[in-house]
């Protein structure tokens, strides 16, 4: 999204695409699964669903749109839409657009605090869930990251940020071809070296007795992590 934000086009463009692209279909598609929640839970029978109207899940999702709060049960013991919660952060981000306008200007002000901006959430969000995924178990990490947890969904707001750098340093790339294929070769060795440290630390190290992943080593934050994607998407 950041790497093609583009600050020449109006906030209503973006709003636009927001609701038509977004919002609409997301409410149209959980309306839908609230309606079959009890089927999808095997609770009833898919025509007894179509039949009766769930109100009470009806209410539920509104109480999710309207506290975006994603992983709240639909049904008792059932939370259907844990893994849409990336909805809920990608509106915010659409409705921050005018802020992120600012700080991407072809300025020198902007630029000065575009990369304050990354600089702080690099130790904000990356330092931090490093420290997390190395020392799970360690209290003074912890307690540490407790105060600065709510600032999470600002998270992807530092992702946009960090793409919209690319597009820049893309652009000025182009007037250096020949370091291409060398960027491109490079960013493929990154990836596939944090992606086999990352596979090598789970095996080693995220492993319980039960021989069950717990996944602790798959932040999205954590150093190795933001360095694979960031080069993969390089060399996309």
């Amino acid at each position: 999204m950041g790497f093609f934000f583009s600050t020449s086009k109006p906030f209503n463009f973006y709003i636009s695409r927001l609701f038509y692209r977004i919002i609409i279909p997301s409410i149209i598609i959980m309306a839908i699964i609230t309606q079959l929640a009890p089927w999808i839970a095997n609770k009833t029978t898919f025509t007894q669903c179509l039949r009766t109207l769930n109100t009470e899940s009806f209410i539920i999702l509104g109480k999710i749109l309207t506290s975006f709060y994603a992983a709240q049960p639909i049904l008792p013991g059932v939370s259907l839409f844990g893994p849409v919660w990336f909805i809920f952060d990608m509106i915010l981000c659409y409705l921050t657009f005018p802020i992120l306008k600012l700080i991407c200007a072809d300025n020198e002000a902007a630029r000065s605090a575009k990369k304050y901006i990354l600089w702080m959430g690099l130790f904000l969000f990356v330092f931090r869930s490093s420290l997390d995924v190395c020392f799970p178990d360690n209290q003074f990490v912890t307690r540490s990251l407790l105060r600065v947890t709510p600032l999470k969904h600002a998270y992807w707001l530092w992702v946009i940020l960090l793409g919209h750098q690319l597009g820049v340093y893309f652009k000025n790339l182009q007037t250096t071809r020949p370091a291409g294929p060398i960027l491109l070769s490079s960013s493929l060795l990154v990836y596939i070296g944090c992606a086999s440290i990352i596979f090598w630390l789970t095996l080693n190290f995220s492993i319980n007795d039960k021989g069950i992943v717990t996944g602790r080593f798959f932040n999205r934050a954590f150093i190795l992590s933001v360095l694979s994607y960031t080069a993969l998407f390089i060399f996309l």
